[in-house]
């Protein structure tokens, strides 16, 4: 009741600038977060990038291939993505390390997320470089350090081997079609399936050597150097950018079917 009275015992202009003072808070509320919606319609391709094996893992959490060799471990390093409109201008980008491990589904220290006006993109364009031991992020094994791909396993006769390699350059993934592939404004779940079986579907071991002393077949710029290169040529044609419809992380069929571009 005191309210009441206090209120009714004030002037006619002092109810009017009482009045006016009240709209001026209403209007002021309705420009911030309590009058907009909280999360605004995004303007640009938001896109998510994950690598993802085109074989599916055996119950051990690692993947035989069609050949009968075991996959234990993929190491792979990035150091710069960039989505380009033009198939012969590259975007300027910063560099973003990212270190790729295949089998586990991780990407460290994250996943690779690019913000580009939406629009149609000829070519994904991927630079790798090896890392000193104090460039790796957390959760990379130290003998990455200076390797661009690092890959162990087991051949189809059950040897051990381990394949390195120090220098890998630019994987360009070049869209299917003429007019480039396009993505729209907000979140775009894309994966990189790769089509891990192309490696060693014609790679052979046979006549390869085991060191002595770590029991290992190792295949690096010293060892086995012509089939250091089969590899890397095989590696480097074996990517593919497919939507991940169904955000499970894995590269189905029917996706695959749907890739986008590649490196082949």
């Amino acid at each position: 009741m005191m309210r009441r009275r206090r209120f009714d015992n004030l002037s006619c202009g002092a109810r009017l600038l009482l009045s006016a003072l009240s709209a001026v808070a209403f209007v002021s509320c309705a420009g911030t977060e309590v009058g907009n919606p909280a999360n605004p319609e995004p303007t640009e391709v938001q896109a998510s990038i994950e690598f993802a094996p085109h074989v599916p893992k055996g119950t051990n959490g690692a993947l035989t291939l069609d050949s009968g060799v075991i996959i234990n471990e993929v190491w792979m390093v990035f150091d710069r993505f960039s989505l380009n409109e033009s198939c012969e201008v590259e975007n300027p980008t910063e560099a973003m390390p990212v270190v790729v491990e295949l089998i586990g589904g991780a990407e460290l220290p994250a996943p690779v997320e690019l913000v580009e006006p939406p629009g149609n993109f000829c070519t994904l364009k991927m630079d790798m470089r090896a890392l000193e031991v104090a460039e790796l992020p957390v959760g990379a094994p130290a003998e990455l350090a200076d390797l661009s791909v690092l890959v162990r396993g087991r051949t189809a006769e059950g040897d051990a081997f381990e394949i390195t390699l120090e220098d890998m350059d630019t994987i360009e993934l070049r869209a299917h079609q003429a007019g480039g592939f396009a993505l729209g404004k907000g979140r775009q779940q894309l994966l990189i399936a790769v089509l891990v079986d192309d490696w060693f579907a014609h790679l052979n071991f046979e006549g390869t050597e085991v060191n002595s002393e770590t029991g290992v077949i190792e295949i690096d710029g010293q060892e086995d150097s012509e089939l250091l290169r089969e590899f890397s040529s095989e590696l480097r044609l074996s990517f593919e950018l497919v939507p991940d419809e169904n955000g499970d992380g894995f590269p189905s069929r029917g996706e695959v079917a749907k890739a986008f571009a590649s490196s082949r």
